[in-house]
């Protein structure tokens, strides 16, 4: 897709199941233009990086990109080595996470859930959970700005750090 795009609210047809599942074949989803994801409310829709065993952020946000996520969960994002296991983003992009949204079980250097490098990173609602960094386990900025109006941020893995949360400028 080239352009700005915007799903809300998405209707998956899942028969009597009632959720979806996106498994990710490559290393990250890459996002260099606007995107609005807000899967319906009751449904589940998750995007599974670990199935596909391939370390890689869950969604790397590029320069001036703008991404909103509702009602979806990014889980199994692995980036040992790098940073952001769950979303990266990047100088002068813009990712807001809402209700519903849940990122889990990712794992990064810096940021396993989120790293935000001089981008901004507004919460308002969700939750990130079970996310392993050396510093970080929830949230790693880096001369970035992270608002949190809502939203939890809990149950987080340090190696090295007892932060959820670490901030650098």
């Amino acid at each position: 897709v080239c352009g700005d795009v915007s799903m809300s609210p998405i209707d998956f047809d899942t028969g009597s199941l009632g959720s979806s599942s996106v498994s990710s074949k490559n290393f990250e989803l890459p996002i260099t233009h606007n995107l609005t994801v807000n899967a319906k409310s009751g449904s589940t829709f998750t995007i599974n990086q670990g199935v596909a065993l391939l370390p890689g952020s869950e969604m790397n946000i590029e320069e001036g990109a703008n991404v909103t996520i509702e009602n979806i969960t990014l889980t199994g994002g692995n980036i040992n080595d790098n940073n952001g296991g769950g979303v990266y983003v990047a100088y002068n992009a813009i990712f807001t996470m809402g209700n519903g949204a849940t990122i889990s079980n990712c794992t990064g250097y810096n940021g396993g859930g989120v790293y935000v490098q001089s981008g901004t990173f507004n919460m308002n609602g969700g939750t990130i959970s079970d996310c392993i960094a050396e510093q970080g386990g929830g949230v790693y900025v880096l001369g970035g700005t992270f608002t949190m109006y809502g939203g939890i941020i809990g149950k987080e893995i340090k190696e090295n750090d007892l932060s959820k949360i670490h901030s650098w400028e």
